[in-house]
């Protein structure tokens, strides 16, 4: 989050209800939960950034890293392309949102990555509330 503040990309800070991502009862602690403009480097190795307009970045910093030893591999956040997390670093995950920010955003956790799967297995949810006192904008 301070990375994207650094960049002038931040919006605002989330939260995770209840704190935690819970799947198949092991909890993984959720450290920080912003939304940041989409953003690229301008050219290659320049250190300037062009935000992608309508893009947001859905980010979600964990306390450990354990999360992502299992993630893609036996359950997924997220059940379609539109809004689905990929890993972003050691100990974080995002997705994409287009068009806008929302104050509330409820995501389904499936078991495994088959996003197209007719018997796809819903094994909990989580649910990403805006901050209102953490907007930039």
């Amino acid at each position: 989050m301070e990375d994207a503040k650094a960049k002038g990309v931040y919006i605002a800070e989330y939260e995770v209800l209840g704190g935690a991502i819970i799947v198949d009862n092991q909890k993984y602690d959720v450290r920080k939960t912003w939304v940041e403009h989409a953003w690229r480097y301008s050219s290659k190795g320049d250190q300037g950034i062009s935000i992608i307009p309508e893009y947001y970045n859905l980010q979600v910093d964990f306390v450990a890293s354990e999360i992502l030893d299992r993630y893609k591999k036996d359950w997924t956040v997220g059940v379609e392309t539109s809004l689905l997390f990929n890993k972003s670093g050691p100990h974080s995950i995002y997705a994409f949102i287009q068009s806008h920010v929302p104050d509330t955003v409820v995501v389904p956790i499936q078991e495994g990555i088959e996003l197209t799967s007719a018997n796809q297995t819903i094994i909990g949810e989580v649910t990403f509330v805006r901050t209102p006192a953490s907007s930039t904008k």
